[in-house]
């Protein structure tokens, strides 16, 4: 199956009922229709949403770098994020199209090479077809889906087939798409993701947000959705083409295509397998617009019916209708009226109905914020017994309500719910339960952390500051907050990075504070640097204000690291230089590697330092130390420093592995560079220049017979993930031919046959 990659993809969702971009700092409301038109600082607010690897880094400048492109920095200066997109695509060489709502930001095709692969995906050769199927979708771009699916009306059956099966996996095999749709899904607007554009795929399988984006985008030419029509038609007898032609179908918005394509999944078998897929092919035909929303009164009587269902005897009957409740009332909750909402809380209230009913109603009614909601919830909240089932569901409701008589009594009900989980700690015996009640409080405090503004500040608060609260959950509440850019946190951080009796919840506090980037924020931690009292709280505020790039600590740091007389600290400074990445910082960095006076660790530190500034200087700089007459351990420390831990590391230093590669350093060096070029070309995607330029001198370093066989066969192992298996294993058969060396003509024909395999 073909792995579909992508250098980046963004992808940037509207919320569809007139969401508000979640930012205190903006106030900026946003149009469905004008997305481009926010102004780029949006950008600043997608970071407080993101997770640690998936955000954007914030240097000096202020300049934006994403990661999955470092090097290519994008300043802002009040352009539209349209411009701004625009500028960094120009920049890092990419291209973006918009959808519904959707935004798709990929790595162009080659057109030459587009005839070529839409020329041999109609081959009469089977394996010539599979082979082009899986170049055009294993990078994909508009312009590879477009001519893939259109070839699904092919009128050779052959040819359809082939694009259907790469159209299989297309949307069934693409891990590295989830976390770009799910960092789209909190971009902007509302995180309730039942508000999304997007949603019905989502709610039935999380895996293939990202695919159905880019088919969203694809599918509204004309030539492709006529392609799907005709797809559909043809194959009318495979159960498993009718779920991916039918969710196709819906993507063009055909809805005939997909009510005929879809309508067998409601005639198979029973089970839970087929409950899901049916959902999904459901909401599929309701997206194509092929099925009515149900009526208000229509949804009433699925609820009744259902409730005489949970009142049944039988246990099978009471199971089935639990599950129609939920469904019935999750319709309502999209319908997103006021009729919905009356309905929703008339069922809430009503102490006739079993807690069971009462929950799912409640819910629902998160869907449906609202202030009419607060009153009568809290007043039901109140009138509970302790420890009522129907009290946290309440708190779920009011916490998402933006009105200051929600945040004043959720707050504290939320603050005094979890201290009683948290003294409920002490009653358990057994380590499994009791592993089982914390891991049931760190998610409840993740579940808390998820809503932006006041309330989880105002509910972490008092728990910081409480010594019965436990030392993992305190560090546990300043992680969650690192997500978190409002001024309320300021304080109660300080406190806790200041006075907290851990070293480790201190460092979890100062990182917070310097994620927030806040003005506040940021000049405590520039305080805590002079702080020599405490040196856990020093080293905190290095860690702090490196990651948070912030350039006013930069000179602070350099005094540090030249009055220090502690190797293991002045270490520590030198590779937080790396870390905040200023301007100046590949200078001082490069004059202590090259000083011979400096320490041999000092030049190590700054070695590994050098490899995270993505600069020309500080490239020359690592090139001249692995190429030069220098310590060899030193030169061991710059090729362990130029290991790619990540991808986003892999655009940095392959090309200071390219220019190492090619001065045919010492053996043991020359094979470090290799092994570091075979984790480039595994980062890289399939047709990425860099990955072609590694490939190309691997291959002549296989066929430089001065080289030792121990590189050499190091070099075979980057082929096993080359785009082009047939190419590669033609020229180590040429290479092969000239090889003296019997155990080296073993190795090369292991690698050839293993290549064939792959490319047939």
């Amino acid at each position: 199956m073909c792995v579909c990659r992508l250098q980046l993809v963004l992808c940037l969702l509207v919320c569809s009922l007139s969401m508000a971009v979640a930012s205190e700092a903006l106030q900026q409301r946003a149009d469905v229709r004008l997305w481009q038109d926010l102004p780029s600082e949006v950008l600043v607010e997608i970071n407080t949403h993101l997770s640690e690897h998936q955000r954007f880094a914030w240097y000096a400048d202020p300049a934006l770098d994403v990661a999955a492109y470092p090097g290519h920095t994008l300043e802002l200066k009040g352009e539209s994020l349209a411009a701004a997109l625009d500028a960094y695509c120009a920049q890092a060489g990419l291209a973006w199209q918009q959808g519904e709502r959707v935004v798709w930001i990929y790595q162009p095709a080659d057109p030459d090479r587009l005839q070529e692969l839409q020329a041999q995906l109609r081959s009469d050769d089977a394996d010539q077809r599979i082979a082009a199927r899986n170049a055009l979708l294993d990078n994909p771009s508009p312009e590879s889906l477009r001519l893939t699916l259109q070839a699904l009306g092919d009128d050779n059956g052959e040819v359809a087939d082939e694009a259907l099966a790469g159209l299989h996996d297309f949307l069934h095999s693409s891990p590295d798409w989830g976390l770009s749709m799910q960092t789209g899904m909190t971009l902007f607007g509302d995180p309730d993701w039942p508000r999304n554009a997007i949603h019905p795929f989502l709610r039935y399988h999380m895996d293939i947000m990202a695919p159905w984006a880019a088919l969203q985008i694809v599918a509204q030419d004309e030539a492709v959705a006529a392609a799907i029509a005709a797809a559909v038609e043809r194959h009318s007898d495979d159960i498993g083409d009718h779920l991916v032609l039918g969710m196709a179908a819906a993507c063009a918005r055909l809805p005939e295509a997909a009510q005929s394509a879809l309508g067998p999944w409601f005639d198979v078998g029973g089970g839970w397998q087929q409950r899901y897929i049916s959902g999904r092919a459901t909401a599929a035909l309701a997206f194509a617009g092929a099925v009515e929303s149900p009526s208000h009164a229509e949804l009433s009587q699925a609820v009744e019916t259902a409730l005489e269902k949970m009142a049944s005897g039988d246990r099978r009957e009471r199971r089935d209708g639990r599950s129609e409740l939920e469904s019935a009332l999750s319709s309502l909750a999209e319908r997103g009226d006021d009729q919905a909402r009356a309905f929703i809380l008339a069922m809430v209230v009503d102490d006739e109905q079993s807690d069971t009913v009462r929950e799912a109603a409640l819910e629902a009614l998160q869907a449906l914020p609202h202030a009419s909601l607060v009153e009568p919830l809290i007043a039901l909240h109140a009138s509970l017994d302790a420890g009522s089932d129907l009290a946290g569901p309440i708190l779920n409701v009011l916490r998402q309500i933006d009105e200051p008589q929600a945040l004043d009594y959720a707050a504290p009900a939320l603050v005094t719910a979890v201290q009683a989980q948290i003294a409920s700690l002490a009653e358990i015996t057994d380590s499994r339960n009791h592993e089982r009640r914390r891991r049931d409080i760190r998610r409840w405090l993740e579940d808390i952390a998820s809503r932006r503004g006041e309330l989880p500040i105002a509910v972490f608060t008092p728990l910081l500051h409480s010594n019965q609260t436990p030392q993992e959950l305190r560090r546990e509440m300043c992680n969650l907050l690192r997500n978190h850019r409002h001024p309320s946190m300021v304080a109660p951080l300080v406190q806790v990075y200041q006075h907290d009796e851990w070293p480790d919840v201190r460092r979890a506090a100062a990182l917070a504070l310097g994620y927030s980037r806040l003005p506040a924020a940021m000049e405590v931690l520039r305080e805590g640097l002079a702080d020599r009292r405490s040196p856990s709280a020093r080293q905190a505020a290095v860690q702090a204000v490196a990651r948070a790039r912030d350039s006013e600590s930069f000179a602070t740091l350099v005094a540090m690291i030249e009055q220090s007389t502690s190797n293991e600290e002045r270490i520590f400074l030198i590779q937080h230089l790396g870390v905040i990445r200023h301007p100046e910082s590949a200078d001082y960095l490069v004059t202590i590697l090259t000083d011979d006076q400096r320490s041999r660790l000092d030049r190590q530190a700054a070695a590994s330092a050098l490899s995270l500034v993505p600069t020309a200087q500080a490239r020359e700089a690592l090139v001249s130390i692995i190429q030069g007459d220098h310590d060899l351990n030193l030169q061991r420390q710059t090729m362990d420093a130029l290991s790619p831990r990540s991808h986003a590391d892999v655009p940095i230093f392959a090309p200071i592995l390219i220019e190492v590669l090619a001065s045919r350093p010492q053996d043991d060096l020359l094979r470090m560079v290799v092994d570091n070029l075979v984790r480039c070309m595994v980062g890289l995607s399939a047709g990425h220049p860099l990955k072609q330029q590694i490939e190309q001198d691997l291959l002549d370093l296989v066929a430089d017979r001065e080289v030792s066989n121990n590189a050499r066969r190091g070099a075979l192992e980057a082929f096993q993930y080359s785009d082009q298996p047939a190419a590669v294993a033609d020229r180590l058969e040429s290479i092969q031919g000239n090889e003296r060396n019997p155990i080296m003509r073993q190795f090369i024909t292991r690698a050839v046959e293993e290549l064939r395999s792959k490319a047939n």
